[in-house]
């Protein structure tokens, strides 16, 4: 099609007139993402004659759940199921101009390690359904961990499908917790 160019070509060209630069680069890639415009991650120099470069992967998609005025209760709960860390803001710390909001949570922050939980209520008068169409899985490390985590999530919950080993090499089950949110549960097993 006339007109129309190639990521190919742009990367040939693009290689063309660094090729100069492509010993310095496999010692100091940081110098072409000033030069090229791309990120560290997008170049791999393979040899003198040849790079590749691949698109952006994403970062990470995180789960941002809505509750009724019972965020603090919900993300406390969810936080020490998981032994992990919690922020949260409410809308009076930013003293933000709703009245009857102030003890409403505007963002709350569950981490542990790269896992990230998000959470806040809505304002006064916007109104949540509650729904089956959305589920948080969490992947475990260990048996161990399954069993634990499903255990503490279940508490005041209801089991959809109980723990057990799959016919795809994985342990897992289905739940809903006592705050309406869905959750599977898996862990790979060992291959035997």
């Amino acid at each position: 099609m006339p007109g129309v160019v190639s990521k190919t070509r742009v990367y040939r060209v693009t290689y063309a007139l660094t090729r100069p630069l492509v010993p310095v680069l496999r010692h100091f890639p940081r110098i072409f993402t000033t030069f090229g415009r791309l990120s560290h991650d997008d170049i791999t120099c393979c040899n003198l004659n040849h790079f590749t470069a691949r698109t952006h992967d994403m970062k990470a998609f995180i789960p941002y759940l809505n509750f009724d005025g019972n965020t603090r209760e919900a993300m406390e709960f969810y936080a020490k199921c998981l032994d992990a860390q919690l922020e949260v803001q409410t809308f009076g710390d930013v003293k933000a101009p709703h009245p009857g909001a102030e003890d409403r949570v505007m963002h709350a922050r569950l981490t542990r390690g790269s896992a990230v939980l998000l959470a806040s209520d809505p304002m006064p008068g916007m109104p949540i359904t509650v729904g089956n169409n959305v589920w948080i899985t969490q992947d475990c490390e260990s048996v161990e961990e399954i069993d634990r985590l499903f255990v503490a999530f279940g508490e005041g919950g209801t089991v959809i499908m109980k723990l057990d080993n799959t016919f795809w090499g994985a342990r897992f089950g289905m739940l809903t917790d006592k705050f309406g949110i869905n959750w599977m549960f898996n862990c790979e097993l060992p291959k035997t």
